[in-house]
């Protein structure tokens, strides 16, 4: 097998079968042997029935179902241990990725040193909200994780298939693919591509999913916010010395008596940094709790054409 391609599906339905046609279309004028890999992140729509459909008139089409809903990147781990093929793509089934753009990854990895391409979006189509909470996104994670992002790449990549090994190798239950494949650290090179609007319907990827995916991709790659509680302690040190010299200076040179406001203001300021850090610490303990009890990052509960 030469290229396998790897998409995980949430919500996507009809659209699917232009999908794989444009796949087929494509990779058949490139390669003489291929297949493509949809993992059905346990849609709550028709998305199963349809990709059922499709691999039972195309037998490149190649289907599994996750038992319940694990999530985007899981959905990508699971395809990636399905893959057989000597290189690997993966992509995004709403159509922003252009399967007719897999030829000049492939090209490119043929001909250069390294071992992982990606497709580096131009002109994107996104809403102006959609960029602009991608950008915050981005900044917040190289900031607290020391990780740097591009903002122009996404899922949208070829990869040779001891690369999605190493990646697989890691054990991780809760897995943020961009800080995984940034530890890697693998040469890799980068191929510019039009960025095209969705196909149908709307990306499932709202703010509240952009902030859980950033908490993940901070907790897993970096401890840097337990070293911020050192620094906001030491903070709350000195801030409360320094209000301590200023009222026994008023107390000595013009007694004045110590108020309740200034009390309760120290008490709720040192509170609150305490809580802060608990907090840290606390999410901190839950990656912890959920990796120590070793569940599998997915379960693979139908699959067809493998």
């Amino acid at each position: 097998m030469e290229i396998s391609v790897v998409i995980p599906v949430y919500r996507e339905g009809d659209p699917l079968r232009i999908l794989c046609e444009r796949l087929t279309a494509a990779l058949s004028e490139l390669v003489n042997s291929f297949e493509i890999i949809l993992v059905d992140d346990r849609s709550p729509d028709h998305s199963w029935l349809v990709m059922k459909d499709i691999a039972s008139g195309n037998p490149r089409v190649r289907i599994a179902r996750l038992a319940r809903n694990f999530g985007q990147h899981s959905a990508l781990t699971a395809g990636l241990s399905l893959a057989t093929g000597r290189f690997i793509v993966m992509m995004d089934c709403d159509q922003q990725d252009s399967p007719e753009d897999i030829p000049a990854l492939y090209q490119k990895i043929l001909g250069s040193e390294a071992k992982i391409v990606f497709a580096r979006r131009k002109n994107r189509k996104d809403s102006g909200f959609k960029r602009w909470t991608s950008r915050l996104f981005n900044r917040t994670l190289e900031m607290l994780s020391g990780i740097r992002f591009d903002p122009e790449i996404g899922t949208f990549r070829i990869m040779e298939k001891f690369v999605a090994e190493a990646y697989l190798s890691m054990p991780e239950k809760n897995r943020f693919i961009g800080g995984m494949f940034f530890w890697l650290n693998f040469q890799s090179d980068y191929v510019d591509v039009e960025h095209r609007k969705r196909f149908a319907g709307t990306s499932n990827y709202n703010l509240l999913r952009l902030l859980k995916l950033a908490r993940l991709g901070i907790l897993s790659s970096s401890t840097k916010l337990l070293s911020m509680g050192i620094y906001l302690g030491l903070i709350s040190s000195v801030t409360s010395v320094g209000f301590g010299l200023y009222f026994i200076a008023m107390k000595l040179l013009y007694d004045v008596p110590f108020g309740y406001s200034s009390i309760i203001v120290s008490v709720f300021f040192v509170g609150s940094i305490i809580m802060l850090i608990l907090g840290i610490i606390g999410e901190y303990l839950r990656e912890i709790f959920e990796e120590v009890k070793g569940r599998p990052n997915y379960i693979i509960e139908e699959s067809i054409n493998f």
